[in-house]
């Protein structure tokens, strides 16, 4: 089981990097017009970290934007797996404005005020996720339904609580 796990950890790992480099590519193709472009919302792209349909998972959808550059996410897992990469070198005081879906209400909230429930019965797009709410009464609610594990704020998920979580400990 182990093996698996590592397995999958590895798998998410290349394909992150691959998504990495073409992100960065069509980034760099953007910039160099002197035009300014509308970018459609990030919301109606493919998810920035593992290709699929943002869109087609409104329940989880996620996003931010730098100064320079929007992300779109299929969930609130794949936002963070992008955010903590250090390749994307981008910190919390790059990031302008960020959402993310409240799983009761599913209205968008604010990424850096929400609390996020992780090792719950619950499952993103991507599998194991972190489960954003307003509230941290809402938390406390959802992880005492759901068997969750811990509650994290923003700034408390790290590359460790990501690791955890993708390898289903949290």
């Amino acid at each position: 089981m182990k093996r698996f796990f590592l397995v999958c950890f590895g798998f998410l790992c290349l394909a992150f990097l691959i998504i990495s480099c073409q992100t960065q590519e069509r980034t760099d193709t953007q910039e160099t017009s002197s035009e300014v472009q509308v970018r459609p919302s990030p919301l109606e792209q493919d998810c920035s970290f593992c290709g699929m349909p943002s869109g087609e998972f409104p329940k989880f959808n996620a996003y931010f934007k730098t100064a320079s550059s929007q992300h779109g996410f299929c969930s609130t897992r794949c936002l963070f797996a992008f955010y903590l990469n250090d390749e994307n070198q981008i910190t919390a005081a790059d990031i302008t404005e960020a959402q993310v879906t409240d799983y009761y209400t599913t209205k968008k909230i604010e990424a850096k005020k929400a609390f996020y429930v992780s090792g719950s019965q619950q499952k993103g797009p991507m599998g194991a996720d972190f489960m954003p709410f307003d509230t941290q009464d809402a938390a406390q609610e959802f992880k005492i339904d759901h068997k969750g594990e811990a509650i994290y704020t923003f700034e408390q998920i790290n590359a460790s609580v990501l690791s955890e979580v993708l390898q289903g400990k949290k």
